[in-house]
């Protein structure tokens, strides 16, 4: 019996709705912690990407080189053919090499400064999508703190429900009717008639038996 009664007490304990509420909000503030951790973890990485992007934008703009690119690659391809298909002078072959030598090396420092104008713009977008993280998750917490305020308000209505139940349930008032009084009375009335009667026969008796005894006498 008392394990039974353990039994029913422990269902009664899982069926309860709060539980089920308080669970929902755990699981909640859960999310929300790990989110929090998410937006740090981005915090951090978005202040190191920011602060370089910075240094990139500094460089690339003391350094525009890149813009003539397109130009070098073309002069030196020029020479290079020329060189190669023309006869000329020793002197004039030594100028167009030095020439070309010189084209070489501002389209090598123009490669450079074209990849570093990639790397920047790489950096930027890296800067966005982190930007772009921590706006997502921001909402989410939003989400999940009215979430957690909406089963709160659910938790605080169902704990008042057990205190109106056990103000509505009464014991409902017993209704008698005037047949029901009548019959109450004629059963006292015959309970009565009956008693009379047997106290008149016990007289009767106790009568007999004395007047047998006097006569004995």
């Amino acid at each position: 019996m008392q394990a039974s009664a353990e039994g029913k007490q422990s269902e009664n304990a899982n069926a309860n709705p709060n539980n089920e509420i308080k669970k929902a909000i755990d699981a909640a503030f859960e999310k929300k912690r790990a989110l929090i951790l998410r937006i740090n973890r981005l915090k951090g990485r978005l202040e190191y990407k920011k602060s370089e992007e910075e240094a990139l934008a500094k460089l690339v703009g003391l350094n525009d080189a890149y813009k003539n690119i397109g130009k070098l690659r073309h002069m030196k391809e020029a020479l290079e053919f020329k060189i190669s298909t023309e006869a000329r002078t020793l002197d004039d072959e030594k100028a167009l090499l030095k020439r070309l030598e010189g084209v070489e090396a501002q389209l090598n420092k123009a490669i450079a400064a074209n990849r570093l104008k990639k790397k920047a713009e790489l950096v930027h977008k890296d800067v966005e999508e982190l930007e772009k993280g921590m706006e997502e998750a921001n909402k989410e917490i939003d989400a999940i703190n009215k979430q957690i305020a909406e089963l709160k308000s659910k938790l605080a209505v169902t704990r008042h429900k057990p205190e109106q139940r056990r103000r509505r349930v009464q014991a409902p008032p017993v209704e008698i009717s005037l047949q029901d009084i009548a019959v109450i009375k004629t059963k006292k009335n015959k309970n009565g008639n009956a008693e009379n009667a047997t106290g008149t026969e016990s007289t009767n008796e106790n009568a007999s038996t004395e007047s047998g005894a006097s006569a004995k006498i």
